[in-house]
């Protein structure tokens, strides 16, 4: 596909905004990865920028707005003209009272808000998972445009068996359950008991958080595990990924799981509780139905190499979908389609017509 652009324009034609500026948020580095995924082919804003200042200013393009829980401006983005809604879905409430009310209740809004967003808008969900969860809320125009996986850098695989777990310290992400099934493991390891890496922040007065650290202390006084909660760089992240021998998950909602699928595209197989989201992107490949059953397939997949090699091949089918030029594919045809009925300057300057 070529895109040619006038020398005139003063105007970006794509750009995306987010809720929150920060360069650690989630959504935040999606939008990023996004917007360069496309722009080889559409002209875009290299900033990406706040939800208020998307809903307030005079952009004549395609704004791409990456919602994913309450948020005030959504509603005056809803109704103008030349936006798109991503979704990345929202925590179910459920998993969330228990150890934190007010987060819950932030939950609870962001679903009111979106049954009260108009069912005509258009939406790119993240996963087949979110497209029908947005389906089932009568939303009629749902596209589904994966998140971006970056390219993975190589390494050799640890000495020792190690596991890998990525996320935020939180009650959906059930890192209780992890630490379980990683003593269960370790408790009947013969030799050295495998390394388990957590990569994640928690929030501070987080009663979840309280009782991870409680957990962890008392597990790190028999086993190997280490906990990585301050910021790593995405090159450090990229190794941790490819030298674990496999990935773990015990998370209970996910909308799209980007770890998981970046530990894969790095070469490291992956195992995981259902979540929604990630066995939707991965067709259940490495799904285990069970907590109880979680151990038992961890502990085989580190003692046979073979396992984890057909494991691989298997998710790497799924996530090779997820890379910045497969994924730009997708994007790009989907943002064609609004081209004729979001705004008419949007692509004035783009030839879009040749491939």
């Amino acid at each position: 596909m070529n895109i040619s652009t006038d020398a005139q324009v003063d105007h970006y034609e794509v750009r995306s905004a987010v809720p929150v500026i920060d360069t650690h948020n989630s959504l935040y580095l999606q939008a990023k990865l996004l917007v360069d995924a496309i722009s080889s082919r559409f002209v875009c804003a290299p900033e990406v920028v706040p939800s208020k200042v998307a809903a307030s200013d005079r952009f004549g393009g395609v704004t791409v707005y990456h919602y994913g829980s309450m948020d005030a401006w959504a509603f005056q983005l809803a109704f103008r003209p030349g936006v798109i809604f991503v979704f990345h879905n929202v925590t179910n409430a459920r998993y969330l009272w228990k150890w934190s009310p007010l987060v819950a209740l932030r939950a609870v809004a962001a679903n009111i808000q979106l049954s009260l967003l108009p069912k005509n808008l258009p939406w790119f969900a993240v996963s087949e998972f979110n497209a029908e969860v947005l389906r089932r809320k009568g939303f009629r125009d749902v596209k589904v445009v994966p998140c971006v996986v970056p390219e993975p850098r190589p390494a050799s695989k640890s000495g020792h068996p190690s596991l890998l777990f990525v996320g935020r310290i939180a009650p959906n992400k059930n890192l209780l359950q992890l630490l379980e099934s990683y003593v269960r493991l370790a408790s009947g390891w013969s030799g050295i008991p495998p390394t388990l890496t957590i990569v994640g922040t928690r929030k501070r007065r987080c009663r979840y958080g309280v009782a991870f650290e409680r957990r962890l202390a008392q597990v790190q006084k028999s086993y190997p595990v280490i906990w990585r909660n301050s910021p790593l760089s995405y090159s450090a992240l990229q190794s941790l990924y490819a030298t674990a021998w496999l990935y773990v998950s015990a998370s209970l909602h996910e909308g799209f799981a980007v770890p998981v699928m970046e530990a894969i595209a790095a070469g490291t197989p992956a195992l995981y509780l259902p979540s929604g989201g990630t066995e939707s992107v991965l067709h259940a490949t490495g799904c285990v139905s069970t907590a109880a059953m979680f151990c038992e397939e961890v502990r085989k997949h580190l003692t046979d190499s073979h396992l984890r090699d057909e494991l691989l091949a298997h998710q790497r089918i799924h996530a090779q979908f997820l890379s910045p030029s497969r994924v730009s594919e997708t994007l790009c045809s989907a943002l064609q389609s609004y081209g004729a009925s979001l705004s008419p300057t949007q692509f004035a300057n783009c030839d879009v017509s040749k491939s």
